[in-house]
């Protein structure tokens, strides 16, 4: 017993010890070639980025758009706070006494996706499978009334926030609507939440992690061209 015990932690340590070696080394080579990136070279690439994924993996997004033009786009997440999460506790708890305790239930955040089109601005939600739920399109009235501020970064996202030349950084977007604001994070790169992706960004290759930097930037650009008071520093240096 006591045999098997030491085999199993000893590979549990292994594994363990082979992720963080791999996540290091790959955070290395990614810092490595952010030292030596051409920004004014990624700068000029950020369309064709940006094409290359609604061509691809984030086609469902362009699709929604129809005929419409995409100008930018970039992850978002409505703000979550703890007070958030006590409450989707407490609705998970009373859902799962109401099954006599025979099913649990967890509520997940979900990715939403800010797309540029136009004057407008698209707000998408999904759900567990990825699908589209809902799709709000802020008129030009409306992001008028917008505002943006920095939001301090704060743990795991806090502890890696520097990429060589990039500082990764959150923002929140102040969305206006007849019913109040609507409050998003978004970050300086194509993150959803970095407490639930962060760790996959790490371990991307360093191509698509540039990538992923330079469109999220991207939208900030364009966001602060369409709306100037909008306007934020971004890591990489468009021009107009």
């Amino acid at each position: 017993m006591y045999n098997t015990i030491l085999y199993v932690v000893v590979i549990m340590a292994v594994i363990y010890g082979a992720f963080f070696y791999i996540t290091y080394q790959r955070r290395r080579k990614l810092l490595n070639v952010m030292e030596h990136l051409d920004m004014d070279e990624e700068a000029r690439q950020a369309p064709s980025y940006k094409d290359r994924l609604l061509e691809t993996e984030y086609a469902f997004v362009k699709k929604q758009l129809g005929d419409q033009p995409a100008d930018a786009f970039t992850y978002a997440n409505t703000q979550y706070t703890g007070k958030d999460q006590a409450k989707d506790i407490a609705k998970d708890t009373l859902k799962g006494l109401a099954t006599l305790g025979t099913v649990k239930f967890r509520t997940v955040q979900t990715p939403k996706y800010l797309v540029l089109s136009g004057g407008a601005l698209h707000l998408m939600d999904t759900d567990t499978d990825g699908d589209i739920t809902k799709h709000i399109v802020f008129e030009p009235f409306r992001l008028q009334q917008a505002r943006i501020e920095e939001k301090p970064l704060s743990g795991m996202a806090k502890a890696q926030a520097k990429f060589g030349k990039f500082d990764l950084k959150l923002y929140k977007l102040y969305l206006p609507t007849e019913d109040g604001e609507v409050i998003m994070d978004i970050y300086n790169m194509l993150l959803f939440n970095f407490a639930t992706s962060g760790g996959n960004a790490l371990t991307m290759s360093p191509h698509k992690q540039v990538e992923n930097i330079v469109v999220a930037n991207h939208f900030l650009y364009v966001l602060g061209q369409k709306y100037p008071h909008l306007r934020v520093p971004t890591a990489i240096p468009f021009k107009a």
